[in-house]
């Protein structure tokens, strides 16, 4: 998953035009998760798949009864994609845009998974790379040197 989800080693971030769909890494971890929660559906006991009484009463449906094997999967995705960005390189304004879409694509992967939106959130790194757009007032640099200098 690491090397999945460093966005910034896989794909360019200084595009010259705004791309229409996730990276192809992203979609290809979604498509993963996926068969991961699937094969758990044919391969664990219902016994082992029920995580609360209540579910079944509300929910009526055994097969999505497990899904709190993928409880957390969102606090690990943000902080990888967080520390990644690290490696951006010279990331413009389309570059940024990119990866808040490759966000959304694994939040909306993550909620299929959980049926929890709370366990969707991806809201810090949304956050994080949304501070990318934000640029100083014009003239800051000179008043911070004539200030410290």
């Amino acid at each position: 998953m690491e090397i999945v989800l460093t966005p910034p080693k896989q794909g360019t971030y200084d595009s010259s035009y705004e791309a229409g769909e996730p990276d192809a890494h992203i979609v290809d971890l979604n498509t993963e998760l996926v068969q991961c929660n699937e094969a758990m559906a044919v391969n664990l006991p219902k016994k082992q798949r029920r995580y609360d009484k209540l579910c079944d009463i509300f929910h009526r449906n055994l097969l999505n009864t497990y899904r709190y094997l993928f409880t957390g999967l969102n606090h690990l995705m943000e902080h990888m994609l967080i520390s990644s960005a690290r490696h951006l390189r010279v990331p413009n304004a389309f570059g940024i845009k990119k990866v808040l879409r490759n966000i959304l694509a694994l939040q909306q992967g993550i909620k299929t998974l959980t049926d929890d939106s709370q366990d969707a959130d991806l809201d810090h790194a949304k956050e994080y790379y949304n501070l990318f757009f934000i640029k100083p007032p014009v003239g800051s640099l000179a008043v911070f040197l004539s200030t410290y200098h």
